[in-house]
């Protein structure tokens, strides 16, 4: 990639490589949305967040800023998984909010502790898979659809909520 593109340029090839919306970067950084949409429209280069950036989109600091020292394969594996619990993620809070929950509700639902849960729907860490479990029992949710992405057997009313929230969260709707 050359080095004469700018930082907002690389965020934005990150981000659509990823299919993620600005609203989806913007909450995975803790920013605002303005926030990614003034970078990537190179109305800055120097955000304050580079490295929640590269952290988020799973790339070093200095390539985001400069273009150099991309993905090495010293990297490759750990941006991989960061980039599954980054999906897992998405796919937790996405179907928590499908469901009409709030993070209190389904805390108290399946025994979780509610900074726990923020802590797996911010990709932190991979969620419990007993609280997963849970999950399944109290509302068909699989354990292939939160951890792979796999929406087999996911009841209808779920599936169409989460079009719903994926359409929003791209800004389709």
């Amino acid at each position: 990639m050359s080095s004469q593109k700018h930082i907002g340029d690389r965020v934005r090839e990150m981000r659509l490589k990823r299919g993620w919306s600005q609203a989806v970067l913007a909450d995975m950084c803790g920013v605002s949305q303005q926030s990614i949409n003034t970078l990537e429209q190179r109305e800055t280069d120097n955000p304050r967040s580079l490295l929640k950036l590269a952290e988020v989109l799973d790339v070093t600091p200095e390539w985001l800023s400069s273009g150099t020292e991309g993905i090495t394969p010293d990297n490759f594996i750990a941006a991989r998984q960061k980039r599954e619990i980054m999906d897992t993620a998405i796919r937790l809070r996405d179907t928590r909010e499908a469901l009409g929950l709030s993070v209190t509700d389904i805390c108290r639902q399946t025994g979780a502790d509610p900074e726990k849960w923020s802590a797996w729907e911010r990709g932190e860490a991979m969620p419990e898979i007993a609280v997963v479990m849970l999950m399944y029992r109290w509302y068909r949710i699989t354990l292939d659809w939160i951890y792979l992405g796999v929406g087999h057997g996911l009841p209808s009313r779920i599936l169409e909520n989460l079009t719903d929230v994926d359409y929003r969260r791209r800004g389709l709707r």
